[in-house]
C-alpha cells in the first residue's frame, strides 16, 4: 500500500484495523527513520500531522470551504476570541470571519478588517413560511378540579 492510499483513511480507521496500522508504522518508519509514538493519547495527532505533510493537494480537493473573503497573508495568526482558539486562515468559513469582525465596533473593527482584501459576503436571507400551531387538547375536568 502506498502513502497516497493510506492517507484516505482516518486515524480512527487506521488504529482500529491491524493491517492498516502495521502499514502506517512501516511507511512512517521508512520516511522518518523511527517508529511513531502509538500511544492512544498521541496517535491521532501524530497520524494527522503525518497525513497533513502528504496530502496538501488532496486536502484542497476535499475541502468544502466556499469562502467569499480574501485574507492578507501575514505571519501572525488571527485567533478568534471566545471560540476555543479557532484560527482564521484561507480555509476558514465566512461565518467564523463574520463572528470575528462582529465582536468589535468602530476603530477596532477597522483594524480587524485591515486583515482582509475582500470581506465575506453577507449571508443570504432564507424565507421561512409560518407553520400553524397545533391545538393542544383541553384538559378534562374531574371532580371539580382543573
Amino acid at each position: 500500500m502506498s502513502v497516497d492510499e493510506l492517507i484516505l483513511y482516518s486515524a480512527k480507521e487506521v488504529r482500529a484495523n491491524p493491517d492498516l496500522f502495521k502499514e502506517y508504522i512501516r511507511l512512517y518508519t521508512e520516511e522518518i527513520g523511527k517508529k511513531p509514538n502509538c500511544a492512544t493519547c498521541q496517535f491521532s495527532g501524530t497520524y494527522e500531522r503525518w497525513v497533513g505533510n502528504h496530502s496538501t493537494a488532496s486536502k484542497k480537493l476535499n475541502k468544502m470551504s466556499n469562502n467569499t473573503f480574501t485574507l492578507i497573508k501575514t505571519k501572525r495568526a488571527i485567533v478568534v476570541p471566545f471560540t476555543g482558539g479557532q484560527v482564521i486562515n484561507e480555509d476558514a468559513t465566512d461565518d467564523l470571519v463574520r463572528l470575528y469582525l462582529d465582536q468589535v465596533q468602530g476603530a477596532a473593527r477597522v483594524v480587524r478588517e485591515a486583515n482582509f482584501t475582500k470581506l465575506p459576503d453577507e449571508p443570504k436571507a432564507v424565507e421561512i413560511s409560518a407553520v400553524p400551531k397545533a391545538k393542544r387538547p383541553r384538559k378534562k375536568v374531574r371532580n371539580g378540579k382543573g
